[in-house]
């Protein structure tokens, strides 16, 4: 199952802006969102694998802003890569639980969080 999101803004959806659910009966989800803004919600973007199921997602040229979390991969085959966006504002500006993967190409802006996190592993362009 594929999926992309280019120039949407969620603002203040309540638990989460974008949430890419990857359960065993989708087999693999693949997203992207791109130029794109996620804004005033509890998680700005997320990926949630169960350990049957997986969910890749690629955000680009996208702003995620005021969130309680900006970006949220959770379980083991739950994989989110970023690349360009612009992540401020939120109390936490990313986190994983439960083995949950974030990988950067290295050229997002972090900054003015309540806790920037630390480095994000860099994954090289092709």
């Amino acid at each position: 199952m594929t999926a992309a999101y280019n120039r949407v803004q969620v603002t203040g959806a309540g638990d989460a802006g974008f949430t890419i659910f990857g359960f065993s009966s989708f087999g693999t989800v693949k997203v992207t969102i791109a130029n794109s803004v996620a804004t005033n919600s509890t998680a700005g973007i997320g990926a949630i694998a169960t350990a049957s199921g997986t969910a890749q997602v690629m955000v680009s040229n996208s702003v995620v802003s005021n969130n309680a979390t900006g970006i949220n991969a959770t379980g083991a085959n739950a994989t989110i890569f970023l690349a360009r966006n612009t992540i401020a504002g939120n109390t936490t500006a990313f986190a994983t639980a439960s083995s949950g993967v974030l990988s950067s190409f290295g050229d997002n802006d972090i900054k003015s969080n309540g806790d920037d996190g630390g480095a994000i592993p860099l994954v090289q362009t092709k």
